[in-house]
């Protein structure tokens, strides 16, 4: 299977994630009619990769050419949730056109790799002391998220033109939170962005 330029196809095993497991193995089911674009499936298997990027084409400015065919890919829940549009029917078979931008990660042999730009970013939970002065403080009350703090969860290189952030994973980061959106990634919750939405390295 060839594609000329600037997608991959990707087959996936569902369209929508519409099983939650809790912490005790037991599983929920959802309808993903309500809010399909929490459920859309964001991972897939690499059939097909683009031969070339086009240049002419500024999403895909400075971005290598990395994922192989067989790889799992994480990529932007819009791809299944469009209306069909990304869908490619081939001998009966059904596949997914994911435009290299949208591409956030590859796994290939156990290793999770960034690609485009892309950087997946923890959230950053402060724990603070169980007791003030005689009482104690319930559980939930011991944590606080922070809401545009994060922690480094996978970075890779930056695209050709932006500059390199010498971050690395652990690092404690503040962000433009209007840029992030979560997702779960390999059983992490994490914030999905792109590197220039990530402000300054924090020091804790």
């Amino acid at each position: 299977m060839r594609v000329l330029r600037d997608f991959c196809l990707v087959k996936i095993d569902k369209k929508y994630r519409d099983e939650i497991k809790t912490k005790s193995g037991a599983k929920l089911y959802v309808a993903p009619e309500w809010r399909p674009e929490w459920h859309a499936t964001i991972e897939g298997k690499v059939v097909a990769i683009p031969e070339k990027l086009s240049d002419q084409y500024f999403e895909n400015k400075g971005i290598v050419a990395d994922v192989h065919v067989g790889d799992k890919i994480y990529f932007n829940y819009l791809v299944v949730s469009s209306g069909g549009v990304n869908e490619v029917k081939i001998d009966d078979e059904l596949y997914y056109k994911v435009d290299y931008p949208a591409i956030w990660a590859y796994k290939r042999r156990g290793k999770l790799t960034m690609i485009s730009g892309w950087v997946f970013v923890e959230p950053y939970v402060e724990k603070k002391d169980e007791k003030v002065g005689s009482l104690y403080l319930p559980e939930m009350s011991q944590t606080e998220v922070h809401k545009d703090l994060g922690t480094i969860y996978r970075i890779g290189k930056p695209l050709a033109h932006e500059h390199d952030l010498k971050l690395k994973q652990g690092d404690v980061v503040a962000f433009r939170k209007i840029g992030a959106f979560e997702n779960e990634i390999e059983g992490h919750n994490v914030y999905v962005m792109k590197q220039e939405c990530i402000m300054a390295k924090i020091n804790m």
